[in-house]
């Protein structure tokens, strides 16, 4: 719901992993929003104005409609989740058991998950498009495929017993998959992560999502 008088403010780019992230959480709340480019090919990102409020110069940077300014996009995902409970409430379970199984498998993604899929991303995806980077390191390659096969069976193992990653719910565990399932597919190393039937379905009913259609990869760096 992007274009709104009253918008959040989202700074990033549109093809970025995490601006991805939170950009498909508002679209699932239906939270008026605008997009503000940062341009990290141009090093906006490390420039003084970013740095003052992520001084860690990254993206995204969530500036909400009373000023409140969060980064890291795990932390804009549940603040937004709890300062607007109401438009949140169908991307979080309301009992403690199911809760706690959403935090659990979002917690898999950044500990297990993403560190194995960022490396695969940037090697076979990004890399080759940065000529002054040189070939993708094969060797990093191959131990980060055989890594992530063993996190992908597991996760496999329980989408075999569930439709989500929080049960029958759609929460933010499973937003925090997205970026790199998608990034990966693009890379070529689709049959990584596809080739399990489980996961495979897990998917084909998250990417079909509109909120996702949306968030889909736009290549904004002319490489």
């Amino acid at each position: 719901m992007a274009g709104d008088k009253r918008a959040i403010k989202l700074y990033g780019m549109a093809m970025s992993t995490c601006t991805r992230r939170v950009r498909c959480v508002l679209e699932e709340m239906g939270l008026p929003y605008e997009i503000v480019l940062v341009d990290l090919s141009k090093g906006e990102h490390k420039q003084p104005a970013h740095l003052a409020v992520q001084p860690f110069g990254k993206v995204p940077v969530l500036e909400d409609i009373d000023g409140t300014k969060i980064f890291e996009s795990r932390a804009i995902m549940r603040y937004l989740l709890k300062k607007y409970p109401t438009e949140g409430a169908k991307l979080q379970p309301q009992d403690a058991k199911t809760y706690g199984q959403m935090e659990q498998w979002f917690n898999v993604e950044s500990e297990n998950f993403n560190p194995e899929a960022a490396s695969l991303v940037w090697e076979t995806l990004w890399k080759p498009k940065m000529k002054h980077l040189g070939e993708a390191d094969q060797k990093l390659v191959e131990d980060k495929k055989t890594k992530l096969e063993g996190v992908v069976a597991i996760l496999d193992t329980h989408l075999a017993k569930n439709q989500y990653f929080a049960g029958d719910q759609f929460t933010l565990a499973d937003i925090s998959y997205l970026p790199y399932t998608e990034n990966l597919i693009t890379a070529g190393l689709g049959d990584l992560l596809l080739s399990k039937t489980n996961f495979a379905a897990w998917w084909k009913r998250c990417s079909e999502r509109p909120s996702w259609k949306l968030c889909k990869t736009q290549q904004e760096i002319d490489f």
